[in-house]
């Protein structure tokens, strides 16, 4: 999920079926990932902790309970929003 990782994750692409190469190449990037000079691992880390600002708990429950109240207003016969 891109929107989420941004540019501070290192993404492996999706398991297909009958894809034997799958595991090697994670492997291979886990390897790569732990081989990272410690200032390039700071750097992605600071990257992953300034990208995770973005995401709020409360916000998501926020938006989860908007949808929630407004399927129950359509429900009931409002409008909703």
């Amino acid at each position: 999920m891109t929107e989420v990782g941004g540019e501070a994750a290192f993404y492996h692409r999706r398991l297909t079926a009958g894809d034997d190469q799958w595991a090697v190449d994670g492997a291979k990037l886990i390897q790569q990932i732990l081989q990272l000079p410690d200032e390039r691992m700071f750097e992605v880390i600071a990257k992953g902790i300034e990208n995770a600002k973005q995401f709020s708990t409360q916000r998501a429950l926020d938006q989860y309970e908007s949808i929630y109240q407004d399927v129950l207003q359509r429900a009931s016969g409002g409008q909703g929003s």
